[in-house]
C-alpha cells in the first residue's frame, strides 16, 4: 500500500465522482513502510469513511429519490476507478438492449506490476541479442603453409 510509504494518494480524491467532491475527505499516509503503518492508515480510513457517511446523511437534499421520465439509451459505456490493495482498478462497462450489463472489463493494478518485469526482461534480451550481432566476429585464419 503506497499510503503506508508516505505517499498521500487516493483514487477517490484523484478522480472524484458524483458526490465525492462535496464530501470532506482526508487522505491519510504514514512514513513507516511496514505493517503497522498499513494498519494505522486503514484505521484512519475507517474513521474518515464514518465521518463521510455522517456528513452525507446530515446534508441529504430533500426531494424524490427517483426521477420520473427517465429515458434508457442502450449501448452506452462508463468508466470507473476503484482502489485495490495493489493499485487502482479500472472498470469499463457497457449496457445492452434490455437495460442489463452487456460488456464489462476490469484492469487491476496487478497487471501493471506483473507486466513491467516481463517487458523489462524482454527488452534486456533483445538488447543483448542486438549487442551480440554488433560485435565483430573473429574467425580463425588458416595457418600459413610452408
Amino acid at each position: 500500500m503506497v499510503r503506508a510509504s508516505g505517499h498521500a494518494r487516493d483514487t477517490r480524491a484523484d478522480h472524484p465522482f458524483v458526490g465525492y467532491g462535496l464530501l470532506p475527505m482526508e487522505v491519510h499516509s504514514e512514513q513507516g513502510c511496514d505493517v503497522i503503518s498499513r494498519l494505522k492508515v486503514r484505521i484512519n480510513e475507517v474513521y474518515t469513511a464514518l465521518n463521510m457517511i455522517d456528513f452525507g446523511l446530515d446534508n441529504l437534499p430533500g426531494g424524490p429519490l427517483m426521477v420520473e421520465g427517465f429515458t434508457y439509451i442502450p449501448h452506452r459505456f462508463a468508466l470507473g476507478f476503484s482502489e485495490a490493495p495493489r493499485g487502482d482498478d479500472i472498470h469499463w462497462s457497457m449496457t445492452g438492449d434490455n437495460q442489463k450489463l452487456y460488456r464489462w472489463r476490469c484492469r487491476g493494478g496487478d497487471l501493471r506490476q506483473l507486466a513491467d518485469p516481463a517487458l523489462y526482461a524482454a527488452r534486456q534480451y533483445r538488447l543483448r541479442r542486438a549487442a551480440d550481432y554488433r560485435q565483430p566476429r573473429t574467425r580463425a585464419t588458416p595457418a600459413p603453409t610452408a
